[in-house]
């Protein structure tokens, strides 16, 4: 096993700030000399989701956003002009390019940086939903950062199993996925505070579960999935629609993994109702390419993230037995890794955060995991944590920024 890492806990918060209450500070400020108590809005009322499109009477949300802990208060004080100007959108507190990490809701604690105006952490990952044995689905929220899990509070979309999770853009979002027996095709987005759902205006993917997502540019690309049948379509969504896109594609499949890589999204696996598949495809932004090249087992419920130059595969199953082989992918060649990791397990989440990958959960046969592992390229070191999501399978993750 890999060495253990100890993180300590330091309590952080996320600033509460309505989209539009923000538009209207920064157009009210104009030159964008803003001070920090014109804009703060910790005491703002919760945004409070409409119920999913489909979900009936066991979609109503619940809360889900800001964590449930506070640590200490921002600085109070007024900031200059320089500290508000527009190109601190995205600065990483402490960076030396005159904005110190500076938003309008104030100066952003060390790792934290400016997102929609509001200061989160940089390199965060969020977790939401899965599912645990006995078919208890989760609707909880999740946040990792470098002080570990915290659990986030606020409107939320209903719970989930076998959602699909990306960033798109500056927010990440969430699609779809099963409710009990039902699958639902609602969309929801992550701002960095706050979950919102996405008005189902037509065209839009039908209902699925278990399809995959991958940022591809500032869009997020959405694959295949299952309902009734298996499904091949292809979708991308601009952050305010979803739009198809047509020509050649991977045969119909759920239980893949998608992960961008130099631009293009790679796809590996999945189940097809018959067979666990092993070929892996490559889109370029406008066509899927097939890639031949010998590589990791037929397998679906596996998972993939992106570290630099390459794409990580580890685990799934081939609907006899799990894995816990580790694989790269450099965009035309296959690698198996000799490292020891984490045990087999299949229905994980795994995202990429900075310079390594995190991964989380899982199950095999008789059991779910409540673990939380990091592939640094070389080696798997599991993480001691003073707190982490309970044990879950079907659970998804993706980078917050």
């Amino acid at each position: 096993m890999g060495s253990l890492i100890k993180m300590q806990a330091r309590v952080t918060r996320v600033i509460r700030v309505a989209p539009l209450l923000l538009i209207a500070g920064f157009a009210a400020c104009g030159t964008l000399a803003c001070s920090r108590t014109a804009l703060d809005s910790e005491d703002y009322a919760p945004f409070t989701a409409g119920v999913s499109p489909d979900a009936g009477a066991a979609g109503a949300p619940r809360d889900a956003g800001t964590p449930r802990d506070s640590g200490a208060a921002r600085d109070s004080g007024a900031q200059d002009a320089s500290s508000c100007t527009a190109h601190c959108e995205g600065a990483l507190c402490g960076a030396n390019d005159g904005c110190g990490g500076v938003c309008a809701t104030g100066r952003c604690n060390a790792g934290e940086q400016c997102q929609n105006a509001v200061c989160v952490h940089s390199g965060a990952l969020l977790l939401f939903g899965g599912s645990r044995k006995g078919s208890r689905q989760l609707a909880d929220t999740w946040r990792f950062d470098e002080t570990g899990w915290t659990e986030l509070t606020g409107s939320a979309p209903p719970a989930k199993t076998w959602a699909a999770l990306s960033r798109q853009g500056a927010a990440v979002m969430l699609l779809g996925d099963a409710t009990g027996p039902r699958t639902l095709d609602d969309t929801w987005t992550f701002d960095g505070a706050h979950w919102l759902p996405i008005p189902g205006a037509a065209p839009h993917p039908s209902n699925r579960k278990n399809g995959a997502l991958a940022p591809i540019g500032n869009d997020a690309l959405l694959f295949g999935g299952f309902n009734p049948a298996y499904l091949n379509d292809t979708w991308r969504f601009d952050g305010t629609r979803w739009n198809p896109v047509s020509g050649v594609r991977p045969p119909a499949r759920s239980g893949h993994a998608l992960a961008n890589l130099n631009g293009k999204v790679i796809l590996f696996g999945g189940f097809d109702g018959r067979h666990p598949l092993d070929d892996t495809w490559s889109f370029d932004g406008s066509a899927w390419t097939p890639i031949t090249s010998g590589g990791p087992a037929p397998r679906s419920a596996l998972s993939m993230a992106t570290l630099g130059d390459q794409v990580v595969l580890f685990g799934g199953n081939d609907g006899r037995n799990s894995f816990d082989d580790t694989w790269t992918f450099d965009g035309a060649t296959w690698r198996k890794l000799d490292v020891q990791g984490p045990g087999a397990r299949n229905a994980h989440a795994m995202a990429s955060q900075g310079q390594r990958i995190i991964l989380f959960g899982g199950q095999d046969i008789t059991s779910d995991y409540g673990d939380t592992w990091a592939f640094d390229g070389t080696q798997w070191s599991e993480l001691t944590l003073p707190s982490a999501p309970s044990a879950r399978h079907y659970t998804t993750m993706a980078p917050i920024r």
